[in-house]
Order: structure tokens, then sequence, then C-alpha cells
């Protein structure tokens, strides 16, 4: 009878430690994508077999709500950091790094300008002045500079991607001029370019306050098994960044037109660790 209570405590204390260890990871990407940020998220976990996963699909804002209200070891993925979500959130390690941002212009807008446009702008006083529309990934966090920038546009100048609407579906409106200027990261946007516009050209421009290059991070709950959780995980992002694997993972997406700049940049990056 000992026997038996002493197995049935075990198998008791073994469901309670794996439930302990179960984390869930929330996503706002397209599900079955292959992209930087599943493969370095795999490559992470494989260095963390003392925990496990489940990994589901939600908008960033269900996602929040879903973290607030419940108690259990929750994180979002590939998440910006911003003063908001910091003073909510517990932070990792940079996850993903990417290229900064810019403003892309429409066929149609590009036309209006001779030349290139060569100095950083603001992106207010680019919209306004021109009287275009602004495509704006409502659950984006661009940084404080460039948000304080997009807040001052009137609505009217403004059209808010939100939900489930794709960044290619956002591509696309720009390439056929319903709107005139979209912000969007550099690796990304080349993709779409090569996928859409063949030989035609559009004009890109930097905008003041952005950055040269930002990361994604894991971003938990503030729980002190999280706290636990996210000194694994950066211990474990401290090796892989001098992993090849971890560089492919990145580069592999990158534009031929923007590997050596992206190098340098993520040459930077793992200096500093």
């Amino acid at each position: 009878m000992k026997f038996l209570i002493f197995i049935f405590s075990l198998i008791v204390y073994s469901n309670a430690s794996a439930t302990e260890n179960l984390i869930t990871l929330y996503s706002s990407s397209a599900e079955e994508a292959i992209t930087t940020e599943e493969m370095t998220l795999d490559l992470l976990i494989n260095e963390l077999p003392e925990y496990k996963f489940k990994k589901l699909n939600a908008s960033l804002h269900r996602s929040l709500k879903f973290i607030e209200q419940k108690n259990e070891n929750s994180c979002i993925r590939n998440l910006r950091k911003n003063h908001r979500r910091e003073s909510l959130l517990l932070f990792s390690h940079p996850q993903t790094i990417f290229l900064g941002l810019k403003a892309y212009l429409s066929p149609r807008a590009s036309s209006l300008f001779t030349g290139s446009i060569n100095e950083p702008t603001d992106i207010y006083e680019f919209i306004t002045q021109n009287n275009f529309i602004l495509g704006v990934d409502k659950e984006r966090s661009y940084n404080s500079k460039i948000n304080a920038q997009i807040f001052r546009i009137p609505k009217q100048n403004r059209y808010v991607k939100g939900g489930r609407e794709s960044e290619e579906r956002m591509a696309q409106m720009l390439f056929s001029n319903r709107i005139d200027v979209w912000l969007e990261y550099q690796t990304v946007m080349e993709v779409y370019k090569e996928q859409y516009l063949g030989d035609n050209q559009i004009l890109s421009f930097s905008v003041i306050g952005a950055d040269d290059f930002v990361t994604g991070h894991i971003a938990c709950k503030k729980t002190e098994e999280n706290k636990i959780f996210i000194n694994a995980v950066n211990a474990s992002l401290v090796q892989l960044y001098k992993n090849k694997k971890y560089y492919d993972a990145h580069i592999m997406f990158v534009n031929k037109n923007l590997k050596q700049v992206f190098k340098q940049h993520f040459d930077d990056f793992v200096a500093k660790y």
C-alpha cells in the first residue's frame, strides 16, 4: 500500500512539475509560415529541454488581454520593447534582429518626385504637405518618436491595418496606389518588391527617429516563474548568437542588396554579448 502511495505521489509531482514548466507562447504571425522568428524560436526551444511550450495564434491585443486575465505562464513572441510594455512585461534579450524601417512610396506618389529623397524626413510633415494616405499597422509599435509623428497625422490621411489583415495585402495596396506611403522594415519590403514590382521602381526615404536596426523579444507576464524562465532564455540566446544557424535564420530572408549592411549590424550586435 505504501508503495502504491509512493508511486501515486511521484505521478502527481511529475504532472505538477510539467504544468509549472509549461509556457504558452502567443504570436500574431501567420500560422505555418517559415520565418526568421519561427526558426530562431525553434533553435531556442531546443536549448530549453526543461520547458514545454504551447504555441497559440492571436492578435497582439488579444494576447495582451489573455496574459492579463490568466494566471498561467504566458509570453508573447518577437515583441518590440516600449516604455508601456516594459512596465507590464518581462523582456528577454533579443530573439530576432531586423534592419530598421523606411517609408516607401506608391508608384503614383513616386512619380510626383524627381530624383531621390536623401534626407531623413518627418513623416507627419511629408504626409500632410502632400495630402497622402499613410498605411499604418495598428498593432505595431514603431518607436516613441515615430509614433508621435503618426499620431499627429489627421485620421483621413491614415489607413490603419488591423486584425488579420496581412502585410502582403498592405504591400499590394501600396503597389496598386490604394495607399500612398507605407512604413515597413527593409528586409520585408525587399521581398515584396521582388515579388510584385518586377523592374518597376518606387522611392523610399529614411524617417526621422527610425532606428538603424530593431529587435524582437520574448515578453512574459510578470511572475516569479517567468523570471526564472527569462533568465534561462537569456542564457540560451547568448549562446545562440554565436551559432551559425542563428545567423543563417536571419540572412536567408535578407535580400542580396541588403546582406552586407545587415551583416555589419549583426556583427556589431553580437559583439555586445
